[in-house]
């Protein structure tokens, strides 16, 4: 393969895999959003509690449930990055 056509085919594998990558990680911003309990934020917040504001928004638990599509998008493409560098590899090697 040509390094012109090596660049294509890894540009036209990062254009389809970024609006994917988009949505998983605006999905899960919305799922973070969405559980949100406001009455127990409005009240950490009058008591000027940022900590307790901030483990109400933003819960370990929470974090990784809703992170799950990002995380496995990231190996997908890890993964499909990876096949691609060592089919280029092995090319170069015949």
């Amino acid at each position: 393969m040509s390094d012109q056509k090596d660049l294509t085919t890894i540009t036209d594998l990062a254009d389809r895999l970024e609006p994917r990558f988009e949505r998983e990680v605006v999905r899960a911003a919305d799922r973070l959003a969405a559980a949100v309990d406001l009455d127990q934020l409005t009240l950490a917040l009058a008591r000027q509690d940022i900590d307790g504001a901030m483990r109400i928004v933003v819960p370990d638990r929470r974090v990784r449930e809703s992170m799950t599509p990002v995380r496995e998008s990231i190996k997908s493409n890890l993964v499909r990055g990876g096949t691609l560098g060592a089919d280029q590899v092995n090319r170069l090697r015949s």
